[in-house]
């Protein structure tokens, strides 16, 4: 928002008409006020332009000048209201085809509320700057933006992260297409079934804006029964789930509500039948944690790609035969080890609302609202719901032939699937590497955290992998002999292909300067010319250097060289590129158990189908004299907090590294911020286990180090580009009982300030264009870089 561009965390409120913000340390030279009696004010509060305030305080300020525009700014949370005057300023936003992130737009004269009431933040989120509304409104996020933008379809979508991550969610405004990369390649808007979205009448507790229309700009479902595993749940009074003249009853769809909400005589009824059929599944019953009535053991619950395997509730909705239906991913909460609570709260027996459905049942589910047909849904392949709501609802019946067709390919859907800053990727079927690739299977090496290939050089040699290494050199030492069982050949100093290498141009012979990337080790050694097969590909004059044995030391176990990748012509991108016309581009995707390196024959990014390669986000490679690849890092963040540092800084990307290594100063203040945002999570430091400097007590499994852990972010070109690294590649497991920091001090003058290590490489495709001089790289999550199904062809 405003000139300078200011970042502003605000939180959503479905339901609310406008923006607001606290305008108390606003400030930008942009803002305009807006007018009394204007067609802007008119359009802001819905009524007749009347409502007006004249802020006498000096000097004016944004939310204080005079003549202005007025209108009520809400607190949901706590229910305060304030007056506050009516601006506008130019948004930041960015285009979408539903996959990338296109072109960054502004609007100029977005309208928002200004609130300057002290206490008008308290109970919301930290830090936050105001609250984002998304309501039945003319001043909502969606109006606005599709008035603005004139957009066809006057729709908004709404994907919550999980609180189990820390990952970005989406709002998309002007409807569809929606990809859910890669566990649904298609348009899911395409699924989504619709059920009629219900005008609530009166607006209470939130205050009408409008003193022509006192309907509440909610958003309500009209919700005709409740199943609990297919049996529908009858002990309680079926017209508390309608709206009376009054207002009350009724079922509302809420993000500042986090957990679901019900009528007394709902919830005991749900819980009762809950209870009967968990006793049915053997789950054993444990003491009630608040506010939660019934939990239970999770010893012998299994977990599913749905979550919990608990009993199954459905909200049976107007107007179709499937339900909404809520898995144990969305239905029960991990309140403290081995034990998992109903994630429903008792609304008392006289509230407003008999349902209000919370933000822990909406997660990682895609929300859309059609503002013109008032309708709402959800589709087939979302952990619970997909929702359409606006003008009506949405969700996928998971017994039409449409589910049967895709059924095969069913997997949880993540909101944390951000554009910005890449897919995360659920545990899916292997996405497969096709078209015309040469494919070089990579495999860890675990007593050396080395990532190790081969190539066939007359027989199988093993190399280790040295992503900025300008060469492909190999141990001739111990006798090694040509492909074809003859003398190695050494090339002249004057021949083309020399020419190609840094060498000793005071030698007749091709002397070149071979390095073991691990130990720094130079060694002088002969370039060499001879036929390899990469792959399944055989290679013609493809030139190596032949080095002393002693170069060897370091590697792992049966390693004979070492594969370069640098930016160089003898890498080996760079020869297959020359001798089988592939493009100068290739990729690298490292696992902790298996991964690839990859170069293919067309400029196209497509031999991952287009579900992944299209979520690739490109940042560009700095140059420099040597053969590695470096980027520019703007700034670190840690949990959304910048870490101060003297930025930016060059960093070096290496798989001969097995753990990130900064600068000693860069280290100290890093770890400091760290180990502060861990503590704040309750993570307790505990005695360093070498080689780190900073562990912590913990027995929790992957997964779930994912949302424990503080999340890191590199800042690159700009704000919107991050290389989020989560707990999955921060923190190593050193025992059953401790993690560890995997980010090292790399002492006082190293040559790179920052050097990206393997470890923290691993589970992300990563694309190297020569051409462009760009780094494209996304997050593959639990899926990895080992469930890659490798298909190779010429």
């Amino acid at each position: 928002m405003g000139t300078p561009t200011r970042f502003l965390y605000v939180v959503i409120d479905l339901g609310g008409q406008f923006t607001w913000l606290d305008c108390n340390t606003y400030n930008s030279s942009t803002y305009r006020r807006v007018s009394c009696w204007s067609t802007k004010c008119n359009a802001t509060i819905g009524g007749d332009g009347a409502s007006c305030m004249d802020c006498r305080e000096k000097p004016h300020r944004p939310g204080c000048t005079r003549n202005t525009c007025a209108t009520i700014s809400y607190n949901p949370k706590t229910t305060i209201t304030t007056l506050g005057g009516v601006g506008e300023d130019t948004m930041s936003l960015s285009s979408t085809d539903g996959r990338l992130s296109l072109l960054d737009v502004d609007m100029r004269r977005y309208s928002f509320a200004c609130g300057l009431l002290n206490d008008l933040l308290t109970g919301l989120a930290k830090p936050t700057n105001g609250v984002l509304g998304l309501g039945r409104s003319p001043s909502s996020l969606s109006t606005q933006l599709s008035s603005a933008f004139k957009l066809v379809q006057h729709k908004f979508a709404l994907c919550l992260p999980s609180s189990k991550q820390f990952y970005f969610g989406s709002i998309f405004v002007g409807g569809g297409p929606y990809y859910f990369l890669p566990y649904y390649p298609d348009d899911a808007s395409k699924l989504l079934v619709k059920t009629p979205l219900v005008i609530n009448p009166v607006s209470d507790p939130r205050p009408p804006i409008n003193a022509k229309d006192f309907s509440s700009p909610d958003y309500f479902i009209d919700v005709k029964g409740i199943k609990v595993d297919g049996k529908p749940v009858i002990s309680f009074n079926s017209s508390l789930l309608s709206i009376d003249k009054e207002g009350k009853g009724g079922t509302m769809i809420s993000t500042m509500t986090y957990y679901t909400v019900l009528h007394s005589a709902i919830y005991k009824a749900l819980v009762g039948d809950f209870v009967k059929e968990a006793a049915a599944k053997k789950m054993k019953r444990v003491g009630s944690v608040a506010p939660f009535g019934a939990c239970f053991s999770s010893e012998n619950i299994k977990n599913t790609m749905t979550g919990p395997a608990v009993p199954i509730i459905d909200m049976v909705v107007k107007g179709n035969n499937a339900p909404w239906r809520i898995y144990g991913a969305n239905s029960m909460v991990k309140v403290k080890k081995n034990v998992l609570c109903l994630g429903f709260v008792d609304g008392g027996s006289t509230p407003r609302t008999s349902i209000i459905l919370g933000g822990y049942q909406l997660e990682n589910n895609l929300l859309e609202f059609d503002l013109e047909s008032s309708m709402m849904g959800t589709p087939l392949v979302s952990v619970d719901v997909v929702v359409d709501l606006g003008g009506g609802f949405m969700w996928i019946n998971y017994d039409n032939n449409v589910y049967n067709n895709y059924s095969s390919m069913y997997r949880p859907i993540r909101c944390g699937s951000s554009i910005r800053n890449g897919p995360l990727i659920s545990p899916v079927q292997g996405f497969h590497l096709q078209s015309n690739a040469i494919v070089l299977p990579v495999i860890k090496d675990s007593s050396t955290s080395q990532y190790v290939t081969q190539i066939q050089h007359g027989s199988p040699i093993k190399f280790v992998v040295d992503l900025g290494g300008p060469l492909i050199w190999l141990d001739c030492g111990s006798g090694h002999v040509s492909s074809s069982g003859g003398r190695l050949i050494r090339l002249p100093s004057q021949s083309i292909q020399c020419s190609k290498a840094v060498h000793d141009r005071g030698s007749k012979t091709c002397d070149v300067f071979p390095e073991n990337g691990v130990t720094g080790v130079l060694a002088r050694g002969d370039l060499v010319e001879d036929t390899v097969a990469v792959g399944s590909v055989d290679v013609d004059r493809f030139l190596l250097a032949c080095a002393p044995s002693f170069l060897l030391q370091g590697l792992a176990s049966g390693a004979k060289g070492m594969l370069g990748l640098g930016r160089t012509r003898l890498s080996l991108p760079s020869q297959l590129a020359a001798s089988v016309g592939h493009h100068r581009k290739f990729f690298v995707c490292l696992s902790p158990t298996s991964g690839f390196v990859s170069t293919h024959n067309t400029h196209q990014v497509s031999i991952f189908g287009p579900e992944i390669s299209k979520s690739l986000i490109y940042t560009p490679l700095v140059d420099n004299k040597n053969s590695d690849y470096m980027i520019n890092i703007k700034s670190i963040k840690i949990n959304s907090n910048p870490v101060s540092v003297n930025a930016p800084l060059k960093a070096k990307l290496s798989t001969v590294d097995p753990y990130t290594t900064m600068e000693s100063s860069i280290y100290a203040t890093f770890v400091k911020a760290f180990t502060k945002a861990a503590e704040s999570r309750n993570m307790v430091r505990v005695t360093p286990v070498a080689p780190f400097g900073v562990c912590f007590g913990s027995d929790q499994s992957a997964d779930e180090l994912v949302s424990a852990v503080p999340v890191i972010d590199l800042v690159l070109q700009s704000e919107m580009v991050k290389w989020r690294i989560t707990g999955r590649n921060s923190v190593v497991r050193v025992n059953e009982e401790v993690v560890c920091l995997g980010f090292m001090d790399g002492g006082s003058d190293p040559v790179d300030p920052i050097v990206i290590g393997g470890f923290q490489l691993e589970d992300n495709l990563l694309e190297f264009d020569f051409g462009t001089s760009m780094l494209g790289f996304t997050s593959l999550g639990e899926t990895g870089c080992s469930n890659v199904v490798v298909k190779e062809s010429m």
